[in-house]
């Protein structure tokens, strides 16, 4: 359909032209692609005032925030040396409020910067639209930041470069003595080895924080090139590394590493000591007054307020360069690389970057209106980059899942090329893509291709340290909500894979944050009020709140991994986001033995609204010790229970009640899980998952359960199911076992519910059941009306074949009379004349009458 007015043949010649031009790798195909707007524009000059009027608003309302970001592309491709543009509001840096409290106290920092591991230290990725908008060169305050400790605060007059080991004679360099050598300024990008490891977080946790695609950047590094330097003292010929050493304090002695001789002294390699950053002196966090630059390698190398090298035989034995940035098989997890010595192979030590890039706009949750004309192109930009002086010469996003692919328009820095091959920094990318085919696809994707053709996996590899995850990146496309559009306009919603640290949203996400610990004195446990912690601030008295758990890490200070600055920024407060961002799942079970205690529950919901959901259902936390003398259930355990009582209920269907041994303690059944039921058949164990319908309120925890089963008994040639021809021999007095909570789905209290571990919240529930799938939803159904501080709206739609089928029938029209927020509706195919509901299957008519709309807030539940 025409809906912008415009000539669709020629519309579609000119789609085709440039398309035509943009496969055979035409680098002007996204200006060609701009003749669109600037034919839809003079033909709207030719219309009536009344249609001309029209037709711009609704070509403007889609374009709006697009042609912008189209407009700054054209003005980004201009920034080539972008140092002297760096806009005024890049240079606003203050000593951040967060700061205050820390040992970084006196460095000044931009508000921009996200950070990743709490107060302190400052590890911080930049939102990645921002960088690009900022043209090919990052402005310092802008630049991603890696530390593992405090900041050295150096006296560039006591400044010293010490270099020794097997030359042929030990020196020491003062900054003014490095800056008489001859230098060079060049345009490097660096880039953390764990850029995009929230990917990685999101589909099992790694030893590393949260780093989103915005760990990189590309700047001007201006110093001494090492292979002069080395040469100007004379190199033994024993020697084989060049060590490097940090003048950072942290725990396991200063920061440092080492690379092979060889890629120090060639020149081709611009190795390089450097002391400016985009021609001002080095910011505190990126190494002042000096630093390694090794141009292609990853960041892990390049050592920042470097102080000592030393030229050995051997690889650097400094902690760092063996306990940090490896890259180890999937199959290696914390345990097997310890016990192994997976650390120190040099196999898996990492050295040149690898190939990547990353889609930056449209930014997350960006909306596209489609009521603007079907041809109006939409920009796509981002970057890409390569280690070892790889150039990127290829860049194609596909709207399609890989089976074809267009390729964008490259821009490189102008002075990106050193020694005629080498290209040390990145590229920016940008492509336009018309409306009608972004409608017909569910995600975009892009790869890179480098001049040795390595190019991106289409899918993540997990690892231990969560780095070099270069996968496609993925940008999917949902409708978005129109709550708030009164037109209702069809509305795209962009939707990244996630966003950097503890910001929420993403597609991969799925929320794993922990209900609230039940009252700790139900443990027997001592309870604190935040006021008592807050107290414990001291540099050897720190206590710290972790998902509604109480420590006293003070005798920990001296000992801990990352320094006891990194505790004590956190002394007297609730670490809980701080803790999960910074640290993997074998760090839990050292913390446990520093449990004091359980916040009071007051002083949880006040603490953790801003992070965790609360929750009705009684659940431990799983980072703390669990307190399993309290809940009965174990989904490791097998737990024996006696048959006490059988009802039959229907012909085919029967009551049991099961009683268990130890009736003092709780059943410990969240809502909405279910039990694996077993019974021994001779030397057979059979086992079949079913949902009890008592107890599911804690008043009804009374040391029984109550299951109502549909037995498929054998009909002629048709076998009946082996659990049913047991329970309907079986007999009270029987012992059967079950074992759970099993199952993907809890239902938390007041709406919110978590599935595959992420949380959603819900207003209005529809749920749909089919025969015995009544049992779970029952139990939801339960949950909402036991709890009158429960505002969730449920409504009920049950199939079944006959009236006498219908399972839990007197309790269902009982709660539907009684609660106003419970809707109730059957239907049956096999019916009397008086039957007032619905007849045969469930139809979009019955779906519609008697299930809630669609709407953000409105989930849907089918079992049966």
């Amino acid at each position: 359909e025409d809906k912008g007015n415009m000539d669709n043949k020629e519309v579609q010649d000119k789609a085709r032209e440039e398309y035509k031009h943009r496969h055979n790798g035409s680098q002007h195909g996204s200006e060609r692609a701009q003749l669109h707007l600037d034919d839809y524009d003079k033909k709207q000059d030719k219309k009536p005032k009344e249609v001309k009027e029209k037709g711009v608003r609704r070509y403007y309302k889609a374009r709006k925030d697009f042609q912008l970001e189209k407009e700054e592309i054209i003005e980004r491709r201009k920034l080539f040396n972008g140092i002297s543009q760096v806009r005024d509001v890049d240079k606003e840096v203050e000593i951040l409020e967060i700061d205050k409290k820390t040992a970084d106290d006196w460095i000044t920092r931009s508000d921009k910067l996200i950070g990743l591991t709490g107060p302190y230290p400052l590890n911080a990725d930049v939102p990645v639209s921002l960088v690009l908008s900022r043209g090919l060169i990052t402005p310092n305050s802008l630049h991603y930041v890696r530390s593992h400790g405090t900041v050295p605060k150096i006296d560039v007059n006591e400044f010293k470069l010490e270099i020794s080991g097997l030359v042929e004679k030990e020196i020491s360099f003062t900054l003014a003595d490095l800056k008489a050598f001859e230098s060079i300024n060049i345009p490097v990008t660096i880039t953390c080895d764990g850029n995009r490891r929230k990917e990685l977080n999101a589909i099992k946790h790694t030893r590393g924080f949260n780093f989103g695609p915005g760990a990189t950047g590309c700047a001007f590094w201006k110093g001494v090139p090492l292979a002069t330097l080395l040469k100007s003292i004379g190199i033994k010929k024993e020697a084989n590394y060049v060590c490097f050493e940090g003048g950072d304090s942290l725990a396991k002695g200063p920061y440092g590493t080492s690379i092979a001789l060889d890629v120090a002294i060639d020149p081709i390699n611009d190795v390089l000591l450097a002391y400016e950053m985009n021609n001002e002196p080095l910011p505190p966090d990126h190494g002042y007054p000096l630093r390694l630059v090794i141009p292609g390698y990853v960041g892990g190398r390049q050592v920042k307020w470097l102080s000592k090298i030393t030229l050995s035989e051997k690889e650097s034995h400094n902690f760092y360069h063996w306990n940090d940035n490896k890259l180890f098989p999937p199959v290696v997890d914390h345990p097997e690389a310890q016990e192994a010595g997976w650390w120190y192979n040099p196999d898996y030590t990492l050295y040149q970057t690898n190939i990547n890039s990353v889609i930056c706009t449209p930014t997350n949750g960006s909306v596209l209106d489609l009521q603007g004309p079907e041809q109006f192109p939409v920009v796509f930009s981002g970057f890409a980059y390569s280690g070892g002086g790889r150039k990127i010469h290829r860049v194609e996003i596909t709207l399609d899942d890989g089976a074809t692919w267009e390729m964008c328009h490259i821009t490189y820095p102008a002075d990106a090329v050193r020694h005629r091959s080498k290209y040390w920094t990145w590229c920016h990318w940008d492509i336009l893509i018309d409306t009608w085919k972004i409608v017909r696809s569910s995600g975009i994707s892009v790869r890179a291709f480098d001049l040795s053709n390595n190019t991106q996996p289409h899918l993540p590899t997990w690892n231990l340290t969560g780095m070099m995850n270069n996968c496609w990146y993925r940008v999917k496309m949902q409708a978005a909500d129109q709550h708030h559009h009164s037109d209702h306009a069809p509305l795209v919603e962009f939707i990244h894979p996630v966003l950097a640290g503890a910001q929420e949203g993403g597609w991969m996400i799925k929320h794993t944050h922990q209900p609230f610990l039940p009252d700790g004195d139900a443990f027997g446990e001592k309870i604190y009020t935040m006021a008592e912690v807050k107290k414990h601030n001291k540099d050897d008295d720190c206590w710290f709140v972790f998902h509604g758990a109480v420590y006293d890490v003070s005798s920990y200070l001296r000992s801990h991994p990352g320094g006891a600055n990194a505790l004590r920024a956190n002394g007297g407060s609730d670490a809980t986001i701080t803790f999960e961002q910074i640290h993997s799942a074998d760090a839990y079970e050292s913390l446990a033995g520093f449990r004091i205690g359980s916040l009071s529950r007051d002083d949880q919901t006040e603490t953790h609204d801003k992070h965790i959901w609360t929750a009705a259902a009684v659940n431990t936390n799983r980072l703390a010790p669990k307190p399993t003398k309290s809940i009965l259930l174990d989904p490791h355990k097998w737990i024996d229970v006696e048959l006490k009582k059988i009802t039959d209920v229907s012909p085919d269907t029967k009551l049991f009640v099961f009683d268990r041994r130890n009736k003092n303690i709780h059943l410990g059944l969240p809502v909405g899980k279910y039990l694996l039921l077993g019974a021994m058949d001779g030397d057979h164990l059979i086992v079949r998952p079913y949902t009890p319908i008592s107890p599911i309120l804690s008043s009804e925890d009374n040391g029984s359960i109550t299951f109502v089963i549909k037995l498929y008994r054998t009909v002629g040639d048709k076998h009946g199911g082996l659990m049913s021809i047991f329970l309907d021999k079986a007999k009270v007095g029987d012992i059967l076992k079950i074992r759970g909570p099993a199952g993907h789905v809890t239902y938390h209290g007041h709406g919110r519910f978590e599935i595959h571990g992420e949380l959603i919240e819900a207003k209005k529930v529809s749920l749909v059941a089919g025969g015995s799938g009544i049992t779970p939803c029952f139990q939801v159904i339960k949950a909402i009306l036991g709890n009158e501080e429960d505002p969730t709206e449920v409504s009920l739609l049950y199939s079944n074949k006959s009236e006498e089928d219908i399972i839990l029938r007197k309790e269902l029209d009982e709660l539907a009379a009684k609660h106003k927020n419970f809707k109730l509706w059957y239907t049956i195919s096999e019916y009397a004349k008086n039957w007032k509901y619905s007849k045969g299957h469930i139809t979009p008519d019955m779906i519609n009458d008697h299930l809630f709309p669609a709407g953000k807030l409105s989930y849907a539940f089918v079992c049966g």
